[in-house]
């Protein structure tokens, strides 16, 4: 409940002090004057008219000559012999319109600053109005919008919190308690350059992996500060130092560790729409029928976006790839939340796959650690292990370039199956963008030898727009069909 300054004052002086306070915007409407308890000189009656000021102290008695907000309030109301104390004022309405982290940061502030409210550069509630009321919860870490503390007077008080070890401790512990998590963090865009080895981006190297090397912990222990891969190639130790997260979309467990790993939220509806498309339900439903079972291939994986809706919603076997050991190691912890086995085939050092095939047994996902520039020989090796495959999901980080083909090659070659090809495109260009790749597509299946007539049979059959990623910018995934290559 928040603490605001009131005027105590005799009846004959109420609607002076009301008229005065509402004249400088100071007056708080939403509460009632009422009479004190507190008794004047000569047994007189006084009433609390109510500021809009939120104090930054707890008792009268540590209200301060030089207090700015008390200053304020004196010179509105032109010295007169009123006298300033402290009322507790309950407010329903502000209360409940606040959200968890702006009602979070009314308790941090109170805690942080209860003996030195003159440092404030504004009233606490001036500072809770600034706040964005979005933001997001990762288990167990809040993670604030990248201009939370981005106007004049936070500013200000991030400076205060920097400058004393102490006030920042206690003010960022009372947040993290009242959002009940252990580490908090602020978002920042992802550069595209690698940190060089001073720190700043001047690494000549593309950030391809999208490392969100910019993050910025406030509280809790993210890990150690490590160069991003593939300049450092993580170990099993700095596994176990990192510092990971969670959280559960479409009822399913995901896994990462913030510090190292980017997380794409807004894909969301992408994986529920692969949870029930009818193409996948059919290749399910199929190989059951046929004690085939199917299987799928994520040749751009991360920590498992679309390979665990391909997981619940049947496939048999999901083969992953992605270059980034963090995202494989995120991969595999959040299966394993899942109770879903996995097989690392391949990782940074292999090219023979002997030894792992050997060890797939009933692994529900095979991870490979490695560019999926190689994942079409790999794929013919492992054919007569897995079962067909009928769907490739073809994701983009940065772009997905050639990797369309592979994905083209993948699909299995008596029964076919559907290509799901994730670009970034104008929004007025979707049709045109569309029927390109349709065509290299059909292009590449007669380069494999298959008929002009069989070709033909290569179908755009739905385009689904995920999110804005930019003015006029979507990102899109095109579903298309890729018929057998050769009779069965």
């Amino acid at each position: 409940m928040p603490v605001y300054y009131a005027v105590l004052t005799e009846g004959i002086n109420v609607k002076a002090v009301k008229n005065a306070l509402e004249e400088k915007h100071m007056l708080n409407k939403r509460i009632k004057i009422e009479k004190s308890p507190t008794i004047g000189a000569g047994s007189e009656v006084l009433f609390v008219v109510p500021t809009n000021v939120v104090a930054t102290v707890q008792t009268s008695e540590e209200i301060r000559r030089d207090d700015p907000e008390v200053a304020r309030i004196r010179s509105c109301l032109g010295g007169s012999g009123n006298r300033l104390d402290l009322t507790e004022i309950e407010d329903g309405a502000e209360e409940s319109s606040r959200s968890p982290l702006q009602a979070s940061v009314v308790k941090a502030l109170n805690e942080a600053f209860t003996r030195g409210c003159d440092v404030l550069p504004c009233s606490i509630l001036d500072l809770v109005k600034a706040l964005p009321g979005s933001y997001c919860l990762w288990q167990p870490m809040l993670l604030l919008q990248e201009h939370t503390f981005s106007t004049e007077h936070w500013r200000r008080v991030v400076e205060l919190l920097r400058t004393d070890p102490v006030l920042k401790a206690r003010f960022y512990k009372t947040l993290a308690k009242g959002m009940d998590v252990t580490h908090i963090a602020i978002n920042a865009p992802i550069p595209t350059l690698n940190p060089g080895l001073d720190g700043g981006n001047s690494d000549p190297d593309e950030n391809l992996l999208r490392s969100p090397t910019n993050l910025q912990p406030l509280h809790g222990d993210f890990g150690p500060l490590l160069r991003p891969f593939p300049h450092h190639c993580p170990s099993s130790n700095d596994f176990a130092s990192a510092f990971w997260v969670s959280t559960r979309q479409n009822g399913i467990r995901q896994v990462w560790a913030p510090r190292y790993t980017m997380f794409s939220a807004g894909n969301v509806t992408e994986k529920a729409r692969l949870l029930t498309l009818p193409s996948v339900v059919s290749a399910v439903s199929r190989g059951k029928q046929t004690g085939q079972g199917c299987s799928a291939v994520d040749l751009f994986s991360g920590i498992g976006y679309f390979a665990f809706s391909y997981v619940r919603a049947g496939v048999d076997r999901v083969l992953c790839w992605d270059l980034n050991p963090w995202s494989i190691e995120g991969l595999r912890r959040g299966a394993a939340l899942n109770k879903w086995d996995t097989c690392t085939v391949v990782d940074e050092s292999m090219d023979d796959l002997s030894p792992a095939i050997e060890e797939i047994g009933d692994a529900r996902l095979l991870l490979f650690c490695q560019s999926n520039a190689r994942a079409s020989s790999h794929i013919e090796r492992l054919r007569a292990r897995v079962p067909p495959i009928r769907h490739v999901n073809c994701g983009m980080l940065p772009a997905v370039g050639q990797a369309w083909k592979t994905a083209v090659e993948a699909v299995d070659p008596e029964l076919g199956g559907l290509l799901h090809l994730h670009e970034t495109v104008a929004e007025s260009n979707i049709h045109k963008r569309s029927e390109e790749i349709t065509k290299g597509v059909r292009e590449h299946m007669l380069s494999l030898e298959m008929t002009e007539q069989a070709a033909q049979g290569v179908a755009l059959e739905h385009v689904e727009k995920v999110k804005s990623v930019g003015p006029r910018m979507l990102h899109v995934v095109l579903d298309i069909w890729v018929p057998p290559r050769r009779s069965q």
